[in-house]
């Protein structure tokens, strides 16, 4: 597995790239001024990233992305570790994340690196209109 490493604004196109392959709705510039904020961190390996952003002492991921040529491979895990490092480092005692009702990989994949679903958004997500299920991980 090669190398991750703390994304900057310099990584935003890759970033954008994978984020086209995996549907998400983001633009180019939305990951631009995303990464500008002194809360936003990503972290990237050429299989993909997680972004997310880290405020008071509550952590939320907005993306997790893989190209669909190194799923299932353990880099979304990996991703996951270096984020998850990241918050015990600066004392992070929750991370929050919300992913569609109908999305089955990712919910399994949350639940395995333990994650708990906690609550549900009706109608959250657009095109399709489709609830979120909420999921919060604790530091324990």
């Amino acid at each position: 597995m090669g190398k991750i490493i703390k994304a900057n604004q310099t990584h935003a196109p890759f970033i954008y790239h994978v984020s086209q392959q995996a549907n998400l709705s983001w633009s180019l510039q939305d990951y631009i001024t995303d990464m500008q904020q002194p809360y936003a961190v990503y972290f990237i390996h050429e299989a993909g990233f997680i972004g997310a952003h880290l405020l008071y002492d509550e952590a939320e991921i907005l993306n997790i992305a893989i190209l669909k040529s190194y799923q299932r491979q353990g880099y979304a895990k990996a991703l996951w570790q270096a984020l998850e490092c990241e918050l015990k480092q600066k004392h992070y005692q929750t991370c929050y994340l919300e992913v569609r009702a109908s999305n089955e990989p990712a919910k399994q994949f949350y639940e395995t690196i333990g994650f708990k679903k906690i609550s549900e958004r009706k109608r959250y997500y657009k095109n399709p209109i489709e609830d979120a299920w909420i999921y919060r991980w604790e530091n324990v």
